[in-house]
């Protein structure tokens, strides 16, 4: 089962308040076992994400330069955590990386013909 998900965060960014929207596609894996069905594995595909202020017209004190190296289908959520002070992996699955994602079908599809 795919389904499109949106998250929504707040959190002080250079000082000014910012909401991190976050675009992903989830994908759920589930099994029966015994007489419940059960979520057996979930993968999220990042696609895009935006970051403005909370209060329209301020100032989020980035440049472009603050953007290179990170993925383009999670690149504001990379940025954000690294001004914390935190880090995030540039290798989760996202758009960016269109044979990824189609690999991840692909196995999928396998897995639900498997349990046919």
């Amino acid at each position: 089962m795919e389904l499109p998900t949106t998250t929504h965060m707040r959190m002080m960014v250079n000082g000014t308040l910012v909401e991190l929207e976050s675009y992903r596609r989830l994908i759920y894996r589930v099994e029966r076992r015994d007489t419940k069905w059960k979520i057996s594995r979930l993968t999220s595909i990042n696609e895009s994400d935006n970051l403005r202020p909370v209060i329209a017209g301020q100032n989020l004190h980035v440049i472009p330069q603050d953007f290179n190296g990170l993925r383009p289908s999670y690149q504001f959520l990379a940025y954000v955590r690294q001004a914390a002070g935190g880090q995030i992996s540039q290798d989760l699955l996202g758009t960016d990386r269109p044979e990824e994602v189609e690999r991840l079908y692909k196995e999928t599809s396998a897995w639900l013909r498997a349990g046919v």
